[in-house]
């Protein structure tokens, strides 16, 4: 499927898929090393910003179980672990389902908070889910979305919640972690060659475009600027949204370039850039032909008029640490 994927064979519907999405990155992780599936797992962090920061020989994953008895919630993954069952829900387009309980409390609607309620309940019945990995000393719920900082409002409404089931604050906020899909594309992007294996080569190239087309990528700032030159007030040529598959080259050739940008400019970065966008230098140059500034894919952005009038203020826009 990801061939056919990469080759514009998939609809707009199974393009957007959470579950094609999740089944096809995790089925990589279950034929690659494990100790790539434990970066991702550790670049996970709770409310206080404590990473997972664990460590396995060897896991197992399960996909769309449902229990639909006691919480009628049906995790995307289940990680089984030495000793730890890690419970993953994972969003693209889409939001956590369910917000708050009936008004009476006798029904939890929070998905995060149900999900939550089923781990406690499998560690405590002791549940076996796989012969191999039987006994659980404690479980972990595992929130993946495409924001690029945390959800601090999900987790902090599911944590509010889950208090009114008698659940201590301090224990779900310590239990309950996030991360994004754009962290499994910085991992696999910087795995060094000389630790894959061949066919994990393969793989790898498949996968990171596959994400790429997503937009699920990170953005590290402008690398231009590190070459920024005082003396001489010029950059060194460079792409302007660089990524090490070119991620963009067809991105610039869009029609959307040959007329006038109709849209909000912060769309062009898919809302990673809202303060970059929202510089008051766009609102006193951009407005007359925005399309010239951004065509051709072999054009200069810095190059602009726009920066040679505010030459001061590049760094500020453009510098991302």
């Amino acid at each position: 499927m990801i061939i056919a994927d990469l080759k514009g064979k998939l609809s707009v519907r199974e393009h957007i898929s959470e579950d094609f999405l999740t089944s096809t990155v995790f089925s990589i992780f279950d034929l690659i090393s494990s100790k790539w599936f434990s970066q991702f797992l550790n670049s996970s962090t709770n409310i206080h910003g404590e990473s997972l920061n664990i460590h396995f020989s060897k896991f197992k994953l399960i996909f769309w179980k449902s229990f639909s008895d006691p919480f009628g919630v049906e995790p995307d993954v289940i990680i089984l672990l030495d000793k730890l069952l890690i419970i993953l829900e994972a969003k693209f387009y889409s939001g956590k389902s369910g917000v708050g309980t009936s008004e009476d409390d006798s029904f939890l609607y929070d998905q995060l908070a149900r999900e939550y309620m089923l781990g406690n309940h499998l560690v405590r019945s002791k549940t076996v889910l796989d012969e191999t990995f039987s006994s659980f000393m404690d479980f972990k719920l595992l929130y993946i979305t495409k924001d690029v900082s945390f959800p601090t409002n999900d987790i902090e409404e599911s944590i509010k919640i889950l208090k009114k089931y008698n659940i201590e604050t301090k224990d779900s906020s310590k239990k309950i972690f996030w991360t994004n899909w754009q962290s499994i594309y910085k991992i696999f992007s910087n795995a060094p060659e000389n630790e894959l294996k061949s066919y994990e080569k393969k793989i790898l190239g498949q996968i990171l475009p596959f994400l790429e087309k997503r937009d699920l990528i990170m953005f590290n700032g402008f690398s231009f600027l590190a070459k920024y030159n005082l003396d001489k007030a010029s950059y060194e040529s460079e792409p302007l949204y660089y990524s090490p598959i070119g991620v963009n080259t067809n991105y610039w050739d869009s029609m959307v370039f040959y007329n006038q940008i109709i849209f909000s400019y912060r769309k062009l970065f898919y809302d990673i850039l809202h303060q970059y966008w929202e510089n008051p230098i766009f609102f006193q140059e951009v407005n007359s032909t925005p399309s010239s500034i951004f065509f051709g894919k072999r054009k200069r952005y810095w190059q602009n008029t726009v920066f040679k009038m505010n030459i001061n203020q590049d760094t500020l826009i453009f510098y991302n640490k």
